[in-house]
C-alpha cells in the first residue's frame, strides 16, 4: 500500500517551502544564489569570475563550504578551504571581502 499522491505531493510541498534537504542550514541566501549563479555559468570555464560575488555573500568559510557542497560542480575536486585561501592570498581585489577577512590575517 503506497502513500496517497495527495498526501505525496503535500509533503513535497512541505520539504520545498522549509528548505530541508537543501545545505546544511549554514548558508545565507546571498551565499547560495552566487554558488547557483556560478555553477551556471561553469560552462564557460571561468569559475573565479563568477565565483567572486560569494566572497562578499559568504560571510564566512563554513557559509562557502556549505554553499559548495550544494553546488558540487562549481568547485569540483578542489577543497573549498583551499580554493579561498589561495584566492585571498593572491588576489588584493578580494583582500577586504567579508569572507576574507572572516579568515583573519592568517590566511
Amino acid at each position: 500500500m503506497g502513500i496517497p499522491r495527495g498526501l505525496a505531493v503535500l509533503a513535497m510541498a512541505a520539504l520545498a517551502l522549509t528548505g530541508c534537504g537543501e545545505g546544511s542550514g549554514n548558508e545565507s541566501a546571498g551565499c547560495m544564489e552566487a554558488f547557483a549563479a556560478a555553477d551556471k555559468e561553469r560552462e564557460l570555464q571561468d569559475t573565479d569570475k563568477f565565483l567572486e560575488p560569494a566572497f562578499t555573500a559568504c560571510s564566512n568559510l563554513s557559509e562557502f563550504e556549505a554553499a559548495s557542497e550544494a553546488h558540487q560542480g562549481v568547485l569540483g575536486n578542489t577543497l573549498p578551504s583551499r580554493y579561498v585561501t589561495e584566492r585571498c592570498q593572491n588576489e588584493t581585489a578580494l583582500a577586504e571581502t567579508p569572507l576574507c577577512t572572516s579568515l583573519g590575517s592568517g590566511y
